[in-house]
C-alpha cells in the first residue's frame, strides 16, 4: 500500500494507526461478541474502549487485530460505525440544506417551504454519503499498516456499571 501524504507528519500518523487498531480490535470483538454495545476514541498514545468486558478479552482482541492487520486485512481498520461517517454525512447533508435555503427566494410565500424542501434533499444526501465516510476512513482517519507498532498495555477501570480500556501503544 502507497503511503499518505498525511503518515509525513509522525503525529497524524501515529493517531491514524491508532485509529486503525481500534477499529480492527472492535471487528475482532464484533466477530467473538455479536450485538456487543462498543464505543471507542483514538488518540497518540493508543485508544480508549467502552466495552463491558474484562481486561484479558480486550487485550487478546487486540494483540489479534494487530496481527491480522501485520497480515493485510486491511479491511479491519476501516468500521461502519465510526464516527467518521456520521461526519461526512453530516456535512454534507448540512451543506445541501444550507444551499437549498440559501438559494430560495426571499418572498414571503417561499419562506414556508424552505425547511421542508431542505430537509427533501438533506435527507437522501445524509443516507447516500455512507460509502464517502468508509472512503474517507481509508484514505485520512486510518491507517491499516501497523509498521512496527506494538501493544504495550492494556488497563481497565470500572465506573458507574461500565468498563472502559486504555489500550496503549508503542512505536
Amino acid at each position: 500500500m502507497s503511503q499518505s501524504l498525511l503518515d509525513h507528519f509522525p503525529l497524524i500518523s501515529r493517531i491514524r494507526r491508532n485509529h486503525g487498531l481500534e477499529h480492527a480490535t472492535m471487528s475482532v470483538l464484533g466477530e467473538r461478541f455479536k450485538g456487543l454495545p462498543m464505543a471507542g476514541m483514538s488518540g497518540l498514545q493508543g485508544f480508549v474502549l467502552f466495552a463491558d468486558l474484562p481486561t484479558e478479552i480486550v487485550c487478546d482482541a487486540g494483540l489479534e487485530a494487530l496481527k491480522r492487520l501485520e497480515g493485510g486485512e486491511s479491511k479491519l481498520a476501516v468500521h461502519p460505525n465510526c464516527g467518521t461517517n456520521l461526519t461526512v454525512a453530516s456535512l454534507l447533508a448540512g451543506l445541501t440544506a444550507w444551499i437549498v435555503m440559501a438559494g430560495m427566494s426571499r418572498s414571503a410565500r417561499l419562506k414556508i417551504w424552505k425547511f421542508p424542501l431542505a430537509l427533501l434533499f438533506a435527507v437522501p444526501v445524509f443516507i447516500l454519503t455512507k460509502p464517502l465516510g468508509m472512503r474517507v476512513q481509508r484514505t485520512l482517519t486510518t491507517n491499516a499498516e501497523p509498521n512496527g507498532m506494538q501493544l504495550a498495555q492494556v488497563t481497565s477501570q470500572r465506573i458507574n456499571d461500565h468498563t472502559f480500556h486504555r489500550v496503549t501503544t508503542r512505536f
